[in-house]
């Protein structure tokens, strides 16, 4: 049986063409410059992505922004904790051929001698064998990485063509039943997740008896959405001779340490509590009903992360208060309600300001252009020549108009609170 595998293998091998024999044979070098390079581009990444999807958020209010976000910056983090992965297992891979080479007699048995309990499990040989381990490992690794980060923004690509379709379904423009709406936005979820998973799963829904059968509508048509012919045959070769319970362990490892790097780098910007903060009164430090937050503060913050409202500081020590607003695609169905006529229609009629519950009634509001056009909006300018020094609150909200805009306040609107201390000498 041996033999019959031997010729097998020698015969597999004299088909493989010579360029490609050498290409397996020096492939680390490449590997080592392209996760280096890889390395050293994708820690930069998700900062620029973020930005990026902020500006969409802003101009279009963007249905599944916290999805997009998630899943890419997941996409990242898989490609950088596999170059990651991929530099250390070289590393090592690189460490056990110098040691090798160093010492090519082996180990010697004399040196190597354990006493009771200890078992001499190592006595004789060299490092040929696990050095071949390592390098199929960082293969594996870089493979898994690569395909996917692809397979993931692919998904990513469907995902982002269903929200659409579920947010139309939701809002029942059509007048469909409530119960058919929400059976196919079920039928829709459950069979994308059901897809997912056998991804994950190496095709294992897939060759179940009967459930094959079940699934094979939705999963052909999402083969067809994710341009599975692309793929399909490497993953399979991959599926068809990977150590399924090796795999699992080291993906289920790999996996656990990526989501954990993705949350620290999200929770933040998406205001999740922070899992790993384990301090019991962070929300009930003081008595006072408002905190100084950062991002309503522009010399604290970059401007994709301010509030809607934000302000220059926290200390003004000038008479003149700069109250910043930044227009967002969310803001349009309000400045509509806020008047019958369209020529008087503008983005202040939404808006209200008061300093310690004294409204200003003749707030004037300019257009604010900025080089980033995401961070276009107003900008007023508040006299505080009559506001005694010390602290005080600035509120901005929307203001008392008709009924329709009422209402819409009111599934929409917000009320902005940010502390400030004068300081005019």
């Amino acid at each position: 049986m041996n033999e019959a595998n031997s010729q097998e293998d020698q015969k597999t091998n004299s088909q493989i063409p010579e360029w490609l024999k050498k290409l397996q044979e020096n492939s680390w070098e490449l590997e080592l410059l392209i996760s280096g390079g890889a390395v050293f581009t994708l820690v930069q990444l998700p900062d620029f992505f973020w930005e990026w999807l902020t500006n969409i958020r802003i101009q279009t209010s963007l249905p599944g922004f916290h999805i997009y976000l998630v899943c890419g910056i997941l996409g990242i983090k898989i490609l950088t904790n596999g170059f990651i992965l991929h530099l250390i297992m070289r590393a090592y891979w690189l460490a056990m051929v110098c040691l090798n080479f160093v010492y090519p007699g082996g180990i010697n048995p004399d040196s190597s001698k354990h006493r009771f309990p200890f078992k001499n499990i190592h006595l004789k040989g060299d490092l040929r064998e696990l050095i071949m381990r390592v390098d199929k490992i960082c293969g594996l690794v870089i493979f898994s990485s690569i395909s996917s980060s692809i397979l993931l923004f692919i998904l990513l690509v469907v995902i982002g063509s269903f929200i659409p379709i579920l947010n139309l379904l939701e809002s029942n423009e059509f007048g469909i039943a409530n119960g058919l709406v929400e059976f196919t936005s079920i039928l829709i979820l459950s069979s994308l997740v059901l897809y997912i998973l056998d991804l994950l799963g190496l095709g294992f829904l897939r060759k179940i008896k009967f459930v094959s059968i079940l699934v094979f509508p939705f999963f052909r048509l999402y083969d067809i959405l994710t341009l599975r012919k692309l793929y399909a045959r490497p993953l399979f070769y991959f599926g068809s001779n990977v150590k399924k319970g090796d795999f699992y362990l080291g993906a289920g490892l790999f996996a656990l340490v990526t989501i954990l790097t993705v949350y620290a780098g999200v929770f933040r910007n998406l205001g999740w509590k922070n899992l790993f903060d384990l301090r019991e009164y962070k929300f009930a430090m003081s008595r006072e009903s408002v905190g100084f937050g950062y991002r309503t503060y522009s010399d604290e913050s970059e401007w994709q992360e301010r509030h809607i409202v934000y302000i220059p500081s926290k200390i003004i020590r000038d008479n003149v208060l700069t109250v910043n607003i930044t227009y967002i695609n969310g803001m349009d169905q309000m400045v509509e309600a806020s008047n019958s006529v369209d020529s008087l229609r503008f983005l202040e009629n939404i808006l209200e300001v008061s300093i310690d519950d004294s409204v200003y009634q003749s707030t004037r509001w300019f257009a604010r252009w900025e080089k980033e056009i995401s961070n276009i909006g107003l900008v007023a300018l508040l006299p505080l020549d009559q506001i005694p020094n010390g602290f005080h609150i600035l509120k901005v909200k929307s203001p008392d108009l008709n009924p329709k805009f009422k209402k819409i306040v009111q599934e929409r609107g917000k009320e902005f609170t940010i502390p400030f201390w004068k300081d005019v000498h």
